[in-house]
């Protein structure tokens, strides 16, 4: 997304929003259908800077890992974020007051993978263990301004993708992508 599609701001918690200006287009482009009464969307992302505390190696600064002597382990391309529709993790609904979602719960960090791999050779390429969890604190309200509204919160993931390689054959043994829970992202239907 460009800087100019969104607008971000840090929260007196810590945490960082992000405000997306046009949650329409945003919705063509991942090809995700809109609840058909709604007359307008929003959508807001919060998420942790504290979560994002990950060192992958790279290429160039691969280590080899005591226990596999012929492996090199090292992430590639950028980290991004994603949202994964998968796993709502709150739901609020109402037509009075103001309606507040909040999310406060520690979410297990995973893994995609081609082939199966041990995770202490994902864990050394991308920097962060893919079996423990992450805290995700994150809350919105929103005024229903006496209109059905619903408000879903969303697991809104770093992602980094890694390969295993074998040192002796040049051969890729394995690669895919690391998840770590950072934040969640709160659609809202008016």
């Amino acid at each position: 997304m460009a800087a100019n599609e969104y607008d971000m701001k840090t929260l007196n918690n810590g945490n960082v929003e992000i405000k997306i200006k046009d949650p329409i287009k945003v919705f063509k482009t991942q090809k995700m259908s809109i609840t058909k009464d709604a007359r307008d969307v929003a959508v807001i992302i919060q998420m942790n800077p504290v979560q994002l505390n990950t060192t992958p190696l790279t290429k160039n600064g691969s280590t080899i890992s005591p226990n596999s002597v012929f492996q090199d382990y090292y992430a590639y391309g950028s980290p991004f974020y994603a949202t994964d529709y998968n796993k709502p993790l709150v739901t609020a609904i109402g037509s009075t007051g103001t309606l507040s979602a909040t999310v406060s719960n520690t979410y297990n960090n995973s893994y995609s993978c081609n082939i199966t791999v041990g995770v202490a050779k994902i864990k050394a390429a991308v920097g962060f263990s893919v079996t423990d969890g992450s805290i995700v604190s994150a809350s919105t309200s929103v005024p229903t301004n006496g209109v059905y509204t619903k408000v879903v919160g969303y697991e809104y993931d770093y992602v980094q993708a890694f390969e295993v390689v074998n040192w002796v054959t040049g051969h890729t043994d394995a690669v895919g992508y690391a998840f770590k829970p950072a934040g969640a992202t709160f659609i809202t239907y008016h």
